[in-house]
């Protein structure tokens, strides 16, 4: 099992609100994407900041703050932070989304953490939002991990969490290579329907079956 928490929810419908702007905004300044306008953000010591295309390293940091509070509020010591590959992710050496948040959760840590990129993609392939498999064996088999993680206790970090597969493949070839994976970040979970607050995401069970393969929410 892993629990999973996500800092809001990324709105995935239409007949946008003033409330869903915020949240694809902020997820939009993590992952690079063009930001047109702004928004303000609450970050957890109460303040309103602002992210834009200007203001980007702002969304991190608000990201970092978020969840360095919340490792320190489960009692997670000595940890070693993964960041979960993008579909296009096959170079060790190359920077992508969730290395930077990691970083942003180690620099509002401290540097209390270890970062350690070691999973990568055998190969490219489409990410689930241009028709790519989301399905949990396919991502699983297309993952490869570059280092034993023995005596290691781990915690994935993602931007964007969807069916949750991705994140359920990555601990699979982390467990497998001798990481205890039982935790998972992500800035946002994706949603059909628009919640009553889009930043009050509670946390997420993702299981196993008896098997040890993990459960496909959208086949």
């Amino acid at each position: 099992m892993i629990e999973l928490y996500a800092q809001c929810y990324y709105p995935s419908y239409t007949g946008y609100q003033s409330t869903d702007y915020p949240p694809n905004k902020f997820i939009k300044c993590l992952k690079g994407a063009a930001v047109n306008g702004y928004a303000h953000v609450v970050d957890i010591d109460g303040i309103a900041r602002e992210i834009s295309q200007t203001h980007r390293a702002t969304a991190f940091s608000i990201f970092g703050k978020w969840a360095a509070q919340k490792i320190a509020s489960l009692g997670l010591h000595n940890l070693t932070l993964v960041p979960i590959p993008s579909s296009s992710h096959v170079d060790t050496r190359a920077d992508f989304t969730a290395l930077k948040l990691c970083r942003a959760i180690n620099q509002a840590g401290n540097d209390a953490f270890e970062i350690l990129p070691c999973l990568t993609q055998r190969e490219a392939v489409q990410g689930s939002s241009k028709g790519g498999s989301r399905k949990f064996v396919d991502i699983r088999d297309n993952l490869v991990c570059h280092q034993g993680l023995h005596g290691k206790t781990v915690v994935m970090v993602d931007d964007v969490v969807t069916s949750g597969n991705h994140m359920k493949a990555c601990a699979t070839v982390l467990r497998n290579n001798g990481a205890a994976v039982g935790h998972g970040m992500a800035a946002a979970r994706t949603i059909w329907e628009r919640p009553d607050n889009m930043w009050a995401v509670p946390m997420e069970n993702i299981d196993w079956d008896a098997t040890g393969c993990a459960f496909d929410f959208d086949l």
